[in-house]
């Protein structure tokens, strides 16, 4: 495994271009710490010596509420941070995708795949599994609040054609930064990491899970503002 503290993945460049473009300020609590600037965390729980980066069979598309860039509680950026050679990051828009974004689901090589609780008695088609075709794993995130995802899920027209791929919620990691407010409601990270496993890419599932649980001690560990404990 490479150490990859200093290199900047597809959700930092995202991220640098949606501050660029932005006209309003993103106020939010703890706007004012100082964070550092490639976790969002505060330097006295920083996780970037946690960070080692691999490589992986399937890639991922983050596609992303705007909003949701400039939240330290992010968890999307987990799945850059791990895999940063096979993650895509894009802004979403209802009706005007970014042109990219449209020639990656198109791409007859990949299988494509949306994560999120769909519906089996709707007209999307759900998988309880990919298909072993040969083709690229590409796995879809639709990154923001449940509210956001599922709009993004059902108003989006450009995606109503990508099958969903059913989890297993009850294999859940602990997540304690977000109170959902239902069992299948998993943050981005977790979604990356059961889909993995039911990919049968087991070892990096559990790679990400790894780095997210130290993520989630660190953030709420500095959230209420506690030094962190040594792991013995």
């Amino acid at each position: 495994m490479a150490n990859t503290r200093t290199s900047e993945t597809a959700y930092h460049r995202l991220r640098k271009q949606a501050m660029a473009t932005s006209t309003r300020h993103y106020n939010a609590r703890g706007i004012s710490a100082i964070r550092c600037e490639r976790c969002q965390l505060t330097s006295s729980h920083c996780i970037c010596a946690h960070l080692q980066s691999a490589d992986c069979p399937a890639e991922f598309v983050l596609i992303m509420h705007r909003d949701e860039l400039f939240k330290p509680t992010n968890t999307g950026r987990l799945i850059a941070d791990c895999f940063p050679d096979r993650c895509h990051a894009f802004l979403w828009d209802r009706l005007s995708p970014e042109p990219a974004l449209l020639a990656l689901l198109a791409d007859p090589a990949r299988q494509c795949v949306v994560i999120f609780p769909g519906d089996e008695q709707g007209e999307r088609k759900v998988l309880s599994e990919p298909v072993a075709d040969g083709r690229l794993l590409t796995l879809i995130f639709l990154d923001g609040t449940w509210k956001q995802g599922r709009r993004m899920y059902n108003l989006s027209p450009w995606l109503q054609g990508v099958p969903a791929l059913k989890l297993n919620p009850a294999a859940r990691a602990r997540y304690s930064t977000r109170v959902a407010a239902h069992d299948n409601y998993l943050s981005t990270a977790e979604s990356a990491a059961l889909a993995l496993d039911v990919a049968g890419h087991c070892r990096q599932g559990e790679q990400l899970i790894n780095y997210f649980v130290v993520f989630d001690r660190h953030y709420a560990a500095m959230r209420k503002n506690v030094a962190l404990t040594v792991e013995r």
